[in-house]
């Protein structure tokens, strides 16, 4: 269960990539603790991205906490929960082709 992660321990499965323009930027290896992160913001600007390239797929967020704006992101193909997850919270998800990936990350 989602809420039975506590937000700490959903870190620990993040990879903190460098700030691009001041935004905090993570990379989930985990889809329960993506959807854990994403459910604690405070802001989630709605739509989420689903990104497709070749036979990978990304979950892209971008919002904002206490400590200021953050992109979060996972990768690792269809992910079943982070789409039922997201509709139950209210989070529209664009799907856009992959030309549109490394913009959305900044990378």
């Amino acid at each position: 269960m989602i809420a039975d992660m506590p937000l700490a321990e959903a870190i620990l499965y993040a990879e903190r990539i460098p700030r691009e323009n001041g935004i905090r930027r993570f990379r989930f290896l985990n889809e329960r603790a993506f959807v854990k992160f994403v459910s604690s913001l405070n802001i989630v600007r709605s739509p989420a991205f689903r990104v497709e390239t070749g036979n990978r797929r990304f979950y892209i967020v971008h919002g904002s906490d206490e400590y200021g704006e953050v992109v979060a992101f996972y990768s690792n193909g269809r992910s079943k929960f982070i789409e039922t997850s997201f509709e139950r919270m209210g989070i529209a998800i664009k799907s856009c082709g992959g030309e549109y990936l490394l913009d959305l990350l900044k990378l």
